[in-house]
């Protein structure tokens, strides 16, 4: 994972867990990026990097989210 990566986006918690998010453009229609695992939402990064440019920005809103355990999300305590 990157350190860049990680400055773009920020921090949240849900349910008790520290989550990570990156969100790219500032339109009105919202696109959520879900990754697999193993997986994060760096492998979106090239696409939310483009989300801020010309008219993709303006028209959409981009967002990934790395799901409890994976990337920089805190992994559930007691979850296995």
């Amino acid at each position: 994972l990157s350190l860049e990566h990680m400055d773009r986006g920020r921090f949240f918690e849900a349910g008790g867990v520290q989550s990570f998010v990156r969100e790219a453009g500032e339109g009105n229609e919202t696109i959520v990026f879900l990754h697999g695992v193993p997986s994060s939402s760096f492998l979106y990064r090239k696409v939310l990097d483009e989300m801020d440019k010309g008219e993709y920005s303006s028209r959409f809103r981009g967002v990934a989210l790395d799901l409890p355990g994976l990337g920089f999300s805190e992994r559930p305590v007691g979850f296995d």
